[in-house]
């Protein structure tokens, strides 16, 4: 599974929010990325640590080794506070829920959040967000202001 994943990561992010990113190396060089997988937090200092942790924190969550794990820039990144993904025990028994809060017009955040089975899809989303490219939420459900995701 994680070889047809590291072809994912090793390509550059193509996706249609490539357009809304001024400069990703300038951007990269100006922020710091936290990691943190259930109750251990660490800086990602580069490429190759990302594509290990992300991958590692993958299998860990489908193994039900860990709860979770987040990915969260210094500073919004095209309106992206974080990214988070949990297993999706409840809802789909061999998936995921993914998670992400976004700035909004008038400085207000809105959460919003997907399921998905494929792995392959949350390599390439947090993939693409840690590359500067954000995360495009437009086919994504918005959180109620009671939920806790």
């Amino acid at each position: 599974m994680f070889d047809r994943l590291r072809s994912v990561l090793g390509n550059e992010a193509e996706s249609g929010e490539a357009a809304q990113a001024a400069d990703p190396a300038k951007l990269q060089e100006a922020v710091i990325w936290m990691f943190r997988i259930t109750d251990k937090e660490y800086k990602i200092d580069d490429r190759n640590e990302f594509q290990y942790s992300i991958e590692t924190g993958i299998s860990d969550i489908l193994n039900g080794k860990e709860k979770y794990l987040i990915l969260t820039p210094t500073v919004p990144v095209n309106g992206t506070v974080y990214l988070k993904l949990s297993p999706g025990r409840d809802i789909i028994p061999s998936g995921f829920i993914i998670q992400t809060e976004k700035e909004d017009s008038g400085e207000k955040k809105v959460k919003y959040y997907r399921e998905t089975e494929d792995p392959e899809e949350c390599i390439k989303l947090f993939s693409d967000f840690y590359e500067g490219w954000g995360v495009k939420t437009d086919s994504w459900s918005k959180a109620d202001r009671g939920e806790n995701t």
